[in-house]
C-alpha cells in the first residue's frame, strides 16, 4: 500500500507543518526525486516525530529543513 504522496514521482520538495506527531506507513513510495522537506518546526520537534519504520527507504539523499537548521539524510537513513 502507498502512502500520501506515493507514485509522485516528479515530486522534489514538500512541506510538512509542526503539528504532524507521526509519519506512518510510507507516504513518499515511489517519490525517487524527492530532496528537499521544509518542516516548519524546530529539528527537535523534527526527531521527536514517531515515524514508521522505512518510511523514508526509497528517498534519495534528502534534507530536511527545519526552523533552527537543516538535516541532511544521506540514502534514506531516518534521522
Amino acid at each position: 500500500p502507498g502512502g500520501a504522496f506515493s507514485n509522485y514521482r516528479q515530486l522534489i520538495r514538500v512541506t510538512i507543518p509542526a503539528s504532524i506527531t507521526a509519519i506512518e506507513g510510507a507516504p513518499f513510495q515511489n517519490a525517487t526525486k524527492l530532496k528537499d522537506i521544509y518542516y516548519n518546526g524546530t529539528q527537535a520537534a523534527w526527531n521527536a516525530i514517531e515515524k514508521a519504520e522505512g518510511w523514508d527507504e526509497v528517498l534519495p539523499d534528502y534534507t530536511v529543513h527545519c526552523t533552527d537548521g537543516d538535516i541532511t539524510v544521506t540514502g534514506g537513513a531516518q534521522p
